[in-house]
């Protein structure tokens, strides 16, 4: 397994189990993830609310997590700020794994106490080719997504995993820990 970390600030260990046991369940027949992304948290990570939604390898993915995360965390009374940059990385995040990955993917938030997101996106790993749009598209056009999320995150990192898939996280800190 190879782990990879980025951000302004260490990340606390809590965030870091929770994105080494969250995984999508697969059909085996389709390789299309379930409705459901299951959770294993195995230290004191505080997480109270958690949401998944399977995502298939398609151009409108991006969107469509977009609005959906936009639901939940309004609904978990997220403050505007935390809320923006958390769908900026977001789409970030989907965007990459739709462009790069290979099926399944899927996104999983996790809000902790202390109104901490655990933004995360796993994918089947990298795909063979690459997507056509992208290599359609001039180089000045794209390669930012790492840089952006750096910039809104207090962490962010990469899981491989033996057995391919990859699990891209972040983390997004609310000012001050307020909440709802």
């Amino acid at each position: 397994m190879t782990v990879s970390l980025s951000g302004q600030n260490p990340l606390p260990l809590a965030v870091i189990t929770m994105s080494l046991t969250t995984h999508a369940v697969a059909n085996p027949q389709t390789g299309v993830p379930s409705a459901k992304v299951e959770s294993r948290l195995s230290t004191a990570a505080q997480t109270v609310l958690k949401w998944g939604l399977p995502l298939k390898r398609d151009p409108l993915s991006p969107s469509t997590a977009r609005r959906e995360a936009r639901r939940v965390m309004k609904s978990w009374g997220l403050e505007d700020g935390i809320l923006d940059d958390s769908l900026l990385v977001v789409s970030e995040l989907v965007t990459n794994a739709v462009q790069y990955a290979q099926p399944p993917i899927s996104l999983s938030l996790h809000l902790s106490h202390d109104q901490a997101l655990l933004i995360e996106v796993i994918d089947g790993g990298p795909s063979p080719v690459e997507d056509e749009w992208t290599a359609n598209r001039p180089a000045d056009e794209h390669g930012r997504g790492g840089v952006i999320v750096d910039a809104l995150t207090s962490g962010a990192g990469e899981i491989n995993q033996p057995h391919g898939c990859v699990h891209r996280w972040a983390a997004v800190e609310s000012p001050n820990g307020q909440q709802p």
